[in-house]
C-alpha cells in the first residue's frame, strides 16, 4: 500500500489508501480470501514527522470454527504510526523515548509503503475462534450434519453419570 505524502499541501489532511489486488492474501493461514482492505487516515505534520491516525477497514473470508462454512468477516480497527526519514528519526530519538511505530521514507521522496502497519492490524483482527454468527449451532458430533441448515436424527442427549442416583429418586421403579 503505497502512500504518497506529496499529494498533500496543507495539514491536517485526510487520506484514503486502498490495497491493490492480492496484496494481503497471505496475512493469516485461516483467511481464505481477502475481499477489500482500506485505510482511512488523518495526517498531522510536525517539522519532518507526519503523524497518521485512523482506521483500517477490511472484509475477508474465513472459516467458522463451529460449522466449518466460509463467511465474510468485516473489521474496523484503529491504527496509528509516524512517517519520517530515517536520518531525522535517528536525530530525534536520542533526545526522547517513545513507543510509536515508524515508517521511513528515503531522501526527499515522500512515498512510503504502509503495508506492514496495515498487515499488523489485519493479523490482530483475526478472531481466535471465528463464528459466522453468535447463534451458530455447529455440526452434529455424531453424523456431521450442519445444524444451521437441517436437523439430524441422532440421539445427542448426554447424561452426566453423577446425576443418575437422583434420577432413581424420581423414578423408584428403576432397577439398581
Amino acid at each position: 500500500m503505497i502512500f504518497d505524502l506529496r499529494e498533500y499541501k496543507e495539514f491536517p489532511a485526510k487520506a484514503s489508501v486502498e490495497a491493490i489486488a492480492n496484496e494481503f492474501d497471505q496475512f493469516a493461514e485461516d483467511v481464505t480470501k481477502v475481499n477489500t482492505v482500506r485505510a482511512e487516515l488523518a495526517i498531522q505534520r510536525s517539522e519532518e514527522e507526519y503523524f497518521c491516525q485512523g482506521k483500517v477497514f477490511a472484509a475477508y473470508q474465513i472459516e467458522c470454527s463451529r460449522c466449518l462454512q466460509q463467511y465474510e468477516h468485516l473489521i474496523k480497527q484503529k491504527t496509528d504510526f509516524v512517517i519520517c526519514s530515517e536520518s531525522y528519526h535517528e536525530k530525534i530519538s536520542e533526545d526522547r523515548i517513545d513507543d510509536e511505530d515508524y515508517v521511513f521514507f528515503t531522501g526527499s521522496d515522500l512515498r512510503v509503503d504502509i503495508a506492514d502497519q496495515v498487515r499488523q492490524v489485519l493479523v490482530l483482527s483475526v478472531p481466535m475462534m471465528p463464528l459466522c454468527s453468535d447463534e451458530c449451532s455447529g455440526l452434529c458430533t455424531q453424523c456431521g450434519t450442519n445444524l444451521n441448515k437441517s436437523k439430524c436424527e441422532c440421539d445427542n442427549e448426554k447424561i452426566d453419570p453423577r446425576w443418575e442416583e437422583l434420577k432413581k429418586l424420581r423414578d423408584p421403579d428403576q432397577k439398581q
